[in-house]
């Protein structure tokens, strides 16, 4: 049985990562994958500019690939949208420069369903 990429994470395994550009096309995100053999596609929004549209497009690309993103957020303050993001196709979501137990709750409750947090579900 493989392991998940997240077991591979909290044993200390290595695991590759490309970081794209927001204004990658999907052939690009297709492309980045096939040169470099990496195992997520690393989005740093803290330092660049976004949209949901660029998110979306760049997690659908790369999920054809079988390839998650990992999305790095702007600031500790948009803890609260990682539904959203999880919602655009996202992996795994890193929250940059956490000082507070606060922030932690925060994010904890907009990442997962309940019982352990608070994101909310659509029944689209």
């Amino acid at each position: 049985m493989s392991k998940t990429l997240k077991d591979r994470y909290l044993t200390g395994e290595k695991i590759t990562q490309s970081r794209i550009s927001m204004a990658s096309t999907r052939e690009q995100v297709h492309e980045t994958i096939a040169d470099t053999g990496c195992e997520i596609i690393y989005i740093d929004c803290q330092h660049g500019s976004h949209t949901e549209w660029d998110i979306s497009r760049i997690s659908k690309a790369a999920e054809e690939k079988g390839v998650p993103v990992l999305l790095r957020i702007k600031h500790t303050q948009h803890a609260y949208r990682l539904g959203n993001y999880c919602d655009l196709g996202v992996f795994a979501i890193k929250v940059p420069e956490v000082e507070t137990e606060d922030v932690v709750d925060e994010a904890i409750n907009s990442f997962y369903f309940p019982p352990i947090g608070r994101r909310s579900w659509g029944d689209g």
